[in-house]
């Protein structure tokens, strides 16, 4: 009697899909949990170290602002103090003769002149004093023949004193536009700058005797 062996049922070692699936789902997790955990450390990591420095740029960049800002406000600050002051020293320079002047046509005041001579020579110094005109302030010394409606342009200046009295030599070598001194009547003007103010007289002036030759 022959006996039949018996045979071991064979094993597949094929792997069965679902295996494969729940292992391919447990290293998929894996992965995503290591990844979310290298995040977690990277922003814990960072943060504080990028925090201090923005801020450290921004207290920076106020404190410079700040500072230009008040560098801009001293400057508006000092010109607004110093241009008044200039501005004023300007006009009360500019309006002080003015200011005299209508002081003494107030106090009616009536300027007046006097010659050292009321003939004399052409080619000699007249001396010409005056009174009552305005403190301080310059006057022009004009002449020219009587009754010529020509300007003969200035012929000497003269600044009164605090009293409103001048003094001044004019010598009577041409007219104030560089023409000739003519023989006769002549009218000496002394005016205030700003024309508001005059005294006039007259003087004679005598021709120059001729030379005689010598014999």
């Amino acid at each position: 009697m022959q006996l039949n062996k018996m045979e071991a049922p064979a094993t597949s070692l094929t792997p069965k899909p679902a295996l494969v699936l729940g292992l391919g789902f447990l290293l998929g997790l894996s992965l995503l949990l290591v990844a979310c955990g290298d995040n977690t450390s990277t922003a814990q990591t960072g943060s504080p170290t990028l925090a201090p420095t923005t801020a450290s740029a921004a207290a920076t960049t106020v404190a410079a602002t700040t500072a230009a800002l008040t560098t801009t406000a001293a400057n508006v600050t000092t010109v607004a103090a110093t241009s008044p002051a200039a501005a004023t020293t300007s006009v009360a320079t500019t309006t002080a003769p003015l200011t005299a002047t209508t002081a003494a046509i107030a106090s009616g005041s009536k300027p007046s002149i006097a010659l050292s001579s009321d003939s004399i020579e052409i080619g000699q110094k007249l001396n010409i004093i005056g009174q009552g005109f305005p403190p301080n302030g310059w006057v022009t010394v004009e002449f020219k023949p009587e009754g010529d409606t020509a300007t003969r342009g200035v012929a000497s200046l003269a600044l009164a004193d605090a009293t409103g009295k001048c003094n001044t030599d004019l010598i009577l070598s041409s007219y104030g536009d560089g023409s000739p001194i003519k023989a006769g009547k002549n009218t000496i003007l002394v005016i205030t700058q700003d024309t508001k103010l005059q005294a006039t007289t007259s003087v004679n002036l005598l021709p120059k005797p001729e030379t005689q030759p010598v014999k």
